[in-house]
């Protein structure tokens, strides 16, 4: 059995009203990339990932390998190593946490799968079958709840996955896309000139996002923010404990989304806002 297998736990989630186990790392830390999940955060620091909150399925247990990105979704993470492997943990029912041994470009962690980018520029995802994946030349993915997307080399967007219900599929004329993020049931698309643009389910205003030049931005299953040009955050959607309305004021460098909560780092010092139940937002 390899390491990977011992980081994860085929588990499903607990019943209404039964105890999470919760852990805060000791202490701050320099965070140079933030991945938020349901109830646990990530945060890479000179190539280790330190991760707070709920620990019932190993959210916080990140293997300790020299990483170079991270992605969280609801209950599992992935990251990329500096090998060009996938390495994931956490909750693994639907085998999302069993990373072949491709190389990669780029990973990213859904709901109960996840996908990487082939350094071929191909797509390769393991976990849920969302469906057939599109061919093409890719440089990112995005995994939502049972969707999927890519940006090829081009700048376009290509989605696929189990289902339309909500137009997921639909990707809107956009122009060239710069960066793509997926979230629960909708995505949203970064493009050149710093426009953000989003599709999919709507009735919490997830795929609205408000006007304005951003430099980067994040999403989660019905929530997203962003930084805009001067580096303020901007958040939109579900507002389920103030996930969206108490976004701090200030300056920040990165910001991330998770399910009702979200955080932002400022020169490596992370600040975290919304619903704290499980030690989500005390990094």
């Amino acid at each position: 059995m390899s390491w990977l297998l011992l980081a994860c736990t085929e588990k499903g989630p607990p019943a209404t009203g039964d105890s999470a186990s919760v852990s805060d790392p000791q202490g701050s830390f320099a965070a140079r990339t933030l991945a938020l999940g349901s109830y646990h955060g990530c945060a890479l620091v000179d190539g280790e990932v330190s991760c707070w909150g709920d620990d019932t399925y190993g959210q916080l247990a990140a293997p300790a390998e020299d990483f170079v990105s991270i992605s969280s979704d609801v209950l599992h993470s992935c990251g990329l190593t500096s090998d060009e492997r996938a390495s994931c943990w956490g909750l693994d029912t639907a085998g999302q946490c069993d990373a072949p041994g491709t190389s990669f470009m780029d990973v990213d962690a859904g709901t109960s799968a996840s996908c990487g980018v082939t350094l071929e520029g191909g797509i390769e995802c393991w976990g849920r079958d969302l469906g057939e994946v599109p061919s093409g030349d890719f440089v990112e993915v995005g995994i939502g709840s049972e969707h999927a997307c890519a940006l090829s080399v081009d700048g376009e967007v290509s989605c696929w996955g189990d289902g339309n219900d909500y137009g997921e599929l639909d990707v809107p004329e956009i122009g060239e896309v710069e960066h793509l993020v997926v979230g629960g049931f909708f995505s949203c698309a970064l493009d050149t000139l710093g426009q953000v643009h989003c599709w999919g389910r709507n009735d919490a205003t997830q795929a609205s996002p408000p006007s304005g030049e951003f430099l980067q931005i994040d999403v989660a299953v019905t929530n997203g923010c962003g930084l805009l040009a001067g580096g303020t955050v901007a958040c939109w959607g579900g507002d389920g404990e103030g996930a969206v309305s108490d976004a701090p004021t200030g300056i920040f460098d990165e910001v991330g989304s998770g399910s009702h909560f979200a955080c932002a780092s400022d020169g490596g010092r992370i600040s975290c806002w919304g619903d704290g139940g499980r030690g989500q937002t005390a990094p």
